[in-house]
């Protein structure tokens, strides 16, 4: 699948059949898992996959999730990061989202959850799953079929005019100036990231040599939401034959946004 139309499909689902993963499942969690390990380890991030959720699930009921609501699943990836570095949580978040984007081949559907509200005392009895530290963790399984892997693509989403600016935050770039440089359609599928309470909270500056990557200042909240939109900013461009990565330059915060990082396009 296209990431452009996997993006305008991607759906949490939150209601999964009382149905444990199969073994190719399993077996591809695991490959999915070990194919960033490495990688995410670099940022001090990691995943443990729980493959029988009941335990754990019981753990965290009316604590862990938005609300204290738990979402109950098969099975779940804990996402572990050093809470004291910043680019744990921002590459966590990156690493999880190519796990999701995985999962998709495997039939296996999937939920952030957050970890956040939940005490360190209650935190303390995580441990064997790796998840005494842990903010965030993935519910996994399948869905049922009027669930699907998919949402309505035009659910509520800003504008590109509202997301993208030149040279600085607050001067509008148009449209036309986006078509010259070949960024248009970039722009307009990146809009489709997921983001926490669908807050949206990225920002683009577009620059002769590239284009910056702001935050809203959410707290610890825009590092995951930034990883996020990172993955699939630098997978759009790759479908574009595009080559890129993000890294950080010598940029200030503007605002009430946080800098994130640059790419060179």
């Amino acid at each position: 699948m296209l990431m452009r139309n996997f993006l305008k499909t991607r759906k949490s689902v939150r209601e999964f059949k009382a149905k444990k993963l199969d073994r190719r499942a399993v077996q591809g969690i695991n490959a999915l898992i070990d194919g960033v390990r490495d990688k995410a380890a670099a940022y001090d991030a990691s995943f443990t996959f729980v493959e029988n959720g009941d335990k754990l699930y019981k753990q965290l009921e009316g604590k862990g999730g938005y609300a204290g609501v738990m979402i109950k699943a098969p099975a779940y990836i804990v996402l572990d990061v050093d809470n004291a570095n910043a680019d744990s949580y921002l590459y966590g978040a990156y690493y999880m989202e190519a796990l999701i984007t995985g999962l998709l081949d495997l039939g296996v559907a999937s939920c952030w959850i957050s970890l956040q509200n939940v005490g360190m005392d209650d935190k303390a009895l995580l441990s064997e799953w790796n998840a005494q530290n842990a903010d965030f963790m993935l519910a996994l399984g399948y869905p049922f079929p009027e669930s699907g892997l998919g949402e309505d693509p035009y659910s509520s989403r800003l504008g590109i005019e509202d997301i993208v600016y030149k040279e600085e935050i607050g001067q509008p770039m148009s449209l036309e100036e986006l078509q010259q440089r070949g960024l248009d359609d970039l722009f307009y599928y990146v809009r489709f990231a997921p983001s926490q309470y669908n807050e949206q909270p990225w920002r683009y500056v577009v620059k002769s040599s590239g284009i910056d990557m702001y935050m809203k200042d959410q707290g610890r909240n825009y590092l995951v939401d930034a990883g996020i939109a990172m993955y699939y900013f630098e997978q759009l461009l790759h479908t574009m034959s595009i080559p890129g990565q993000f890294a950080k330059e010598d940029r200030e915060d503007a605002g009430d946004f946080k800098y994130v990082g640059s790419i060179r396009v």
